[in-house]
């Protein structure tokens, strides 16, 4: 059996020598299955890395979600108060969750402390930005502007983390608990990940004159906007 086992080695080898293709197609394969096997081993970690990048992005150019843009000088400083306690109060919950971990007794993970540590320079990062923000306001696009306005341009996301780091820091004397429900997302990464792949090949579609042509396909057929939603969807 091991003198098989080294004929077939040498075979193959040989038929390698004699058909280079064959050697340039293995490199390619080999290399897409590196890739492949990268991103599955670490989902939770390009998960991370993605949010990160997309809200540092989303923070400097004033583009989270919201019920109305920022436009007054009140509006961007309400905005970067918000956005300012809503970070720090995160910032301390996932510092507090990672001295807990790491004073725990049990040794963590690569992976862990890797998320970890990206979560904590996230917020950090996101907290010094609205700092910054604060204090150096872009040029409002007209003057005025009230209280009430101003509120409704503070992000959803401000909100979120304003109001559950008020009640797990103050109420129930549980700092750490943004940073556990911050856990809940990078468990379900895959999901996140495949969903973050189906908006991005969406959006490179609506690129290209492929989604003009299907919709001129079904204009003509005047269907109900549910039905055009579920063929668009599919």
């Amino acid at each position: 059996q091991c003198d098989e086992k080294y004929q077939a080695y040498d075979k193959t080898i040989k038929y390698i020598e004699a058909n280079p293709g064959v050697r340039t197609y293995r490199a390619i394969e080999t290399g897409f299955f590196g890739i492949f096997k990268f991103g599955t081993e670490n989902r939770a970690i390009l998960l991370v890395f993605m949010v990160l990048i997309s809200a540092i992005t989303a923070s400097l150019k004033y583009h989270h979600i919201g019920l109305r843009n920022p436009a007054t000088k009140i509006d961007y400083k309400v905005y970067s108060l918000f956005m300012l306690i809503g970070n720090a109060l995160l910032s301390t919950s996932v510092i507090s969750q990672y001295r807990s971990v790491i004073n725990s007794g049990v040794t963590p993970t690569y992976e862990t402390v890797t998320i970890y540590w990206m979560w904590m320079i996230l917020f950090v990062v996101l907290t010094l930005i609205s700092l910054y923000q604060l204090f150096v306001s872009p040029p409002p696009k007209r003057e005025g502007g009230n209280i009430g306005l101003a509120l409704l341009s503070v992000p959803l996301y401000a909100y979120m983390a304003l109001i559950t780091g008020i009640v797990f820091t103050f109420f129930m004397d549980y700092p750490m608990g943004q940073g556990i429900y911050l856990g809940l997302l990078v468990e379900f990464s895959g999901i996140f990940l495949n969903l973050a792949l189906f908006i991005w090949a969406g959006m490179l579609l609506t690129q290209t004159r492929v989604m003009d042509l299907f919709l001129n396909v079904l204009r003509p057929w005047n269907l109900a906007p549910e039905t055009l939603t579920w063929l668009i969807l599919i």
